[in-house]
């Protein structure tokens, strides 16, 4: 007796981010002043909304071309090896790429010192899009069950489009000591440790940064954009 299982992109879409990375990637759409490593002017940054709201013509355009349709095939490729067990098809991405890590409690410097590993790498960093180098992306966090939502499910799809963008970002770059480094500040990598370890290989390397409370409580401060005149922050973002 045969089972047969049929998921389709309706059951798991594709992530508006990974649509919004293929368009710049397949259409060769520079980034320009990419804003999270500005840790100076203490702005709240949320491009997540125009991302979303141009998925839909976005997804038309990538899946317009070769490239485009490839990179979202591969995609749910990896997905279906992290979801059977399937070692050796990750093993080649543990093989050719060195991920590097940086973990911390927000407003910890981990920003800094993640733009700081890519220049020393030769990168621009205002160059380095979002979903590359910073947080949010793998989507990994505390369990949820609730229609339409499984969290274990949402971390697995999101690194399988994560190791995608890393093989078509960095997939042609210069290896340092016989690997390809992949920086990444990977705060949501606290809620899922041994997963990421397993995934990205032994030779992972995780960097905790470590900052003064006071003067992180200050950063936290002026991050929500100071007091507000009835003593009460409104919620913006995941920094309050």
């Amino acid at each position: 007796m045969g089972v047969e299982l049929k998921l389709t992109d309706n059951e798991l879409p594709v992530s508006p981010v990974f649509i919004d990375f293929l368009l710049h990637a397949v259409e060769d759409i520079p980034y320009e002043d990419a804003p999270w490593g500005d840790q100076l002017s203490e702005v709240m940054v949320n491009d997540q909304r125009r991302i979303v709201e141009q998925a839909a013509e976005n997804a038309r355009r990538v899946l317009a071309t070769r490239d485009g349709q490839k990179a979202i095939a591969r995609s749910y490729e990896l997905l279906m090896a992290l979801m059977t067990g399937n070692v050796e098809a990750i093993k080649d991405i543990q093989l050719k790429f060195h991920f590097i890590n940086i973990i911390g409690v927000p407003r910890n410097g981990g920003s800094y010192l993640t733009k700081e590993v890519y220049r020393a790498l030769g990168y621009d960093p205002a160059r380095v899009p979002n979903v590359i180098a910073h947080d949010g992306f793998p989507d990994a966090g505390p369990f949820r069950f609730e229609k339409g939502v499984n969290s274990y499910m949402t971390a697995l799809h999101t690194l399988a489009e994560y190791l995608t963008m890393v093989e078509v970002y960095f997939g042609r770059n210069k290896p340092h000591s016989g690997k390809i480094p992949v920086p990444k500040k990977l705060l949501k990598g606290t809620y899922a440790g041994g997963f990421f370890h397993r995934i990205l290989g032994d030779a992972v390397e995780n960097i905790f940064t470590v900052r003064h409370p006071v003067t992180s409580c200050i950063s936290t401060y002026e991050k929500s954009g100071g007091l507000p005149p009835d003593e009460r922050f409104a919620v913006r973002g995941n920094i309050e």
